[in-house]
């Protein structure tokens, strides 16, 4: 179970550094309100992931 985890996290990050290189080319995205308020979400869901 502790390997599948670490599996989940290494792909998490790998997933969320292919996101944050896509908005460092296009910031205006982020003005998208809906889009906004998924990546508020997801990182907020991540975050208290992380912190059990």
């Amino acid at each position: 179970m502790k390997e599948h985890l670490k599996n989940l996290i290494r792909h998490m990050r790998w997933a969320d550094s292919i996101h944050w290189q896509m908005f460092s080319k296009k910031p205006e995205v982020l003005k998208d309100e809906a889009l906004f308020n998924r990546l508020f979400h997801i990182h907020f869901v991540q975050s208290a992931f992380l912190r059990l």
